[in-house]
Formats: structure tokens, C-alpha cells, sequence
């Protein structure tokens, strides 16, 4: 549970819905999800594209999403903003203090070609 504290630097919402779905040999993949669950949250839209590369990709990083916790994600999930928008995660990132995580942090933009 979030304190009233933190709750208030969380005005946003994101829906977080796990993939199950599966990878065959030659790398198609089935894609199902489970329901979602939805999180309090901050999104931040960068004003600039960033651009980095990630596993040799050249990837635009749009904005990052804070979420308060340890919900369980993956770059396969599908990530929905409040206002309903689909986002792709390029990456997740886990805040630390000294006895735990107590955050999650989702970059979220677009894959380049190479």
C-alpha cells in the first residue's frame, strides 16, 4: 500500500497487462495477456528524443514511468497510459534503498530500424 505521501507524486494511472503468451522455434511468437492490473504512477513525456542504443538497436526514448513498488513487468507486456495510449517498453529499471526495491522505473518510445 502506498503512503498518502507518495500517493500524492503518483497522480497518473498505468494498466500493466503480463504477456503469457508463447515463443515457437523459429522465434514467432502467440500473443495473449493476462488481465491487467492497474498502478498509480507518474509518466513523464520527454520534451527532446533521446536516442541510445540498446542491445545494438537504435531506439527513441519518449518518456519514463514511475511506479511506486514492485509490480511485475517485462519489455513483452502490454503498457496502457490513462488516457488509453499503448506505449513500448525498451526498458525497466529497479530503485534500491538499503533493505529493498521500492520502485519501478519503465522507459518507454519506439525501436529504430538499424
Amino acid at each position: 500500500m502506498i503512503e498518502k505521501d507518495f500517493l500524492e507524486l503518483m497522480p497518473d494511472t498505468v494498466t500493466i497487462y503480463n504477456h503469457t503468451g508463447t515463443m515457437n522455434q523459429w522465434g514467432s511468437s502467440t500473443d495473449s495477456y493476462a488481465a491487467g492490473v492497474t498502478y498509480n504512477c507518474t509518466v513523464r513525456s520527454h520534451g527532446d528524443v533521446i536516442r541510445t542504443k540498446i542491445d545494438e538497436q537504435q531506439v527513441v526514448e519518449r518518456g519514463v514511468i514511475y511506479i511506486w513498488g514492485t509490480p511485475t513487468v517485462t519489455t513483452f507486456d502490454k503498457v496502457v497510459l490513462s488516457d488509453g495510449q499503448i506505449v513500448r517498453v525498451l526498458y525497466i529499471e529497479t530503485k534500491w534503498d538499503e533493505s529493498a526495491i521500492y520502485m519501478v522505473v519503465i522507459h518507454f518510445g519506439e525501436v529504430l530500424r538499424k
